[in-house]
């Protein structure tokens, strides 16, 4: 895939090719920038609870979307985190033909 290239859609807007995996990119450093401020404060954590630092290590182990502890077929992966302040929050990991995706939400 060149990077920035540019396609046309069905109604004929132009759009760049890369743009999915830009935001995907910028939702990886989001969490990382969070996972870092997590292990210089610390963070405690409570049974069945894990940390962002352990998502990504998932999600960087399956990269290319091969099946192993995550699913990669469209299905959810959900789990309970606490943030620096210790509000605790669900995580949503989700895998399709455009890659990783991540959304965080209030519990």
């Amino acid at each position: 895939m060149e990077v920035g290239k540019l396609t046309r859609s069905r109604n004929g807007s132009q759009r760049t090719e890369n743009k999915m995996e830009g935001l995907i990119l910028a939702g990886l450093i989001f969490i990382i920038a969070i996972v870092v401020f997590i292990v210089t404060h610390g963070a405690k954590r409570a049974a069945g609870e894990t940390t962002l630092a352990e998502i990504y290590s998932l999600i960087k182990e399956q990269k290319d979307g091969k099946e192993n502890v995550l699913h990669t077929d469209g299905r959810e992966n959900i789990f309970r985190i606490r943030d620096a302040q210790g509000v605790l929050r669900v995580v949503f990991v989700e895998r399709d033909n455009n890659g990783w995706s991540i959304m965080i939400k209030n519990l």
